[in-house]
Parts: structure tokens; C-alpha cells; sequence
């Protein structure tokens, strides 16, 4: 559950970002957004949803935890209506104007059952949405975890209504790979599924003269001014993209 709760707090915390914004289109969007999810599901359900999504107190003003039931028939009834609430919750957002990227980071503490909420939710939401979801570091992930995701996938490419309507974007390091890790068995079903259309992008490291284009574009700088930030730059990064964009931001934090 806690990369669901995850994934949807930051949703509401993008929310409360934009609500203190110094753009009037960002305030304006925000209080759409925040009014459509209120209309929708209602205070008492935001205050049995606080416990979920602890941002939302700071996002709606009067709403207060009320605790989850604790029962199996209760507890039962109360994923269902968690599922319901996320949907419209998402329905909300994506119906005020604004595209949405839900991304999922370290699914490898990922069990059957945040994952199946997460299907059921963009089954549902998907249905007049365009969805994009982003998982980062699938290297990491075992093999119970990627037999989920597979399990997702196969759900969301098999519903005609909503497969055309959701983009999955799976990020790995190929360098991590090799034959007989658990994403190798993943990635060959994903490529021979015939009810999921993939297509594999392979992202080199930067060159030299990459960066030196990039270092110009940034700083609007000739080619002479930064050459030797370049080759500094190239030297220590390889070429990693990552790694580029991470020192950059270090020297310029450090006034260097």
C-alpha cells in the first residue's frame, strides 16, 4: 500500500504546490482541480482517506482522520471503496485539464495487492483517460514483483476500451541485465505479447560534443567559453546523463 499512498499523495501534494503558486494559471487549475475531487467523493470520505493520503488536511481545510475499519468483512468493503475514491479521485485531476504522469519508484516492495489496486484504478480511470505510468529501475525489481507488473500490463493491453489510451514507459539499466535475471523473462514476453505493443528506445551516454551543445544551449555561451567545462564534465560523468545533469546542479548550488 505504500507506493499506492505514494503515488496519489503526490498527486494531491502537486496539488498543494501549485494552490501557493505565483501563477494565477496554477492557482486557478489547483482550486479546479481541488473543487472537482471535493464534489466528487465529499468531506467524510476525504477524512477516511487521511490516513491514506496524509497531504490532503493541508489540501482541504476541515478535513480530520477517521480511522479504517479493522474486521475482515469491514476491512474487505473498505478496499473496494478505496479503489472507488482513487478513481475519482484521479477522474478529478485528470478531468480539470491537465495531463498526468503517475510514476512508480521502488516496486520491488511492491505486494499483489498495491498493484492490483493500482490496475483496477487505471482500469477504471482509463476508460476516458489517457494514462501515462512510469516505473524507474526495473533492474532492481525481483521476480514476483515483475510478474505483477506483467499481470497489470496483460489486464490494462487486454481491455480494447482503454489499451489505446495508456502509455507504459519501463526504465531500466541494460547494463544490469543478463540473461537469466527476472526482467530478461519480462522483457521477451512484453515483446512477443500480442495484446501489448512495445517498442524498445535505447539511451546512450552523452558525447563530448553533446554536452558541449547542451552547455551551449543552457548558459548561451560560444563553444570556446565552455569547452573546458565540458571535458571536465565528460571526464568525471562518462557521458551519463544522470550524472551530467547532477553535477551541473552541484557546481552551480556551489557558485562554482
Amino acid at each position: 500500500r505504500g507506493i499506492l499512498s505514494s503515488m496519489f499523495d503526490e498527486i494531491v501534494g502537486h496539488l498543494l504546490t501549485l494552490k501557493d503558486s505565483e501563477r494565477p494559471a496554477d492557482v486557478a487549475y489547483s482550486q479546479r482541480a481541488s473543487k472537482s475531487i471535493l464534489d466528487s467523493i465529499g468531506y467524510d470520505t476525504l477524512s477516511v482517506l487521511v490516513d491514506f493520503l496524509p497531504s490532503l488536511p493541508l489540501l482541504f481545510d476541515g478535513v480530520a482522520k477517521v480511522k479504517r475499519p479493522k474486521n475482515n468483512v469491514q476491512a474487505k468493503e473498505a478496499d473496494w471503496q478505496l479503489m472507488n475514491s482513487l478513481t475519482k479521485i484521479l477522474e478529478a485531476v485528470l478531468e480539470s485539464g491537465r495531463f498526468i504522469m503517475i510514476c512508480c519508484d521502488d516496486l520491488q516492495w511492491a505486494d499483489k495487492t498495491a498493484l492490483s489496486l493500482i490496475s483496477e484504478v487505471l482500469v477504471n480511470a482509463g476508460d476516458n483517460h489517457f494514462i501515462m505510468i512510469c516505473c524507474d529501475d526495473l533492474q532492481w525489481a525481483d521476480k514476483p514483483t515483475l510478474s505483477l507488473i506483467s499481470e497489470v500490463l496483460v489486464n490494462i493491453g487486454g481491455n480494447k476500451h482503454i489499451s489505446h489510451r495508456c502509455l507504459f514507459v519501463g526504465l531500466y539499466r541494460s547494463n544490469e541485465i543478463d540473461d537469466d535475471h527476472p526482467f530478461s523473462i519480462l522483457h521477451l514476453y512484453l515483446q512477443t505479447s500480442s495484446s501489448i505493443n512495445s517498442t524498445e528506445i535505447e539511451l546512450s551516454s552523452l558525447s563530448k560534443e553533446e554536452i558541449i551543445a547542451m552547455l551551449m544551449a543552457e548558459f548561451q555561451l560560444p563553444q570556446r567559453i565552455v569547452m573546458g567545462l565540458a571535458d571536465m564534465v565528460y571526464k568525471k560523468t562518462a557521458g551519463h546523463a544522470f550524472f551530467v545533469v547532477e553535477l551541473l546542479n552541484s557546481l552551480l548550488r556551489d557558485s562554482i
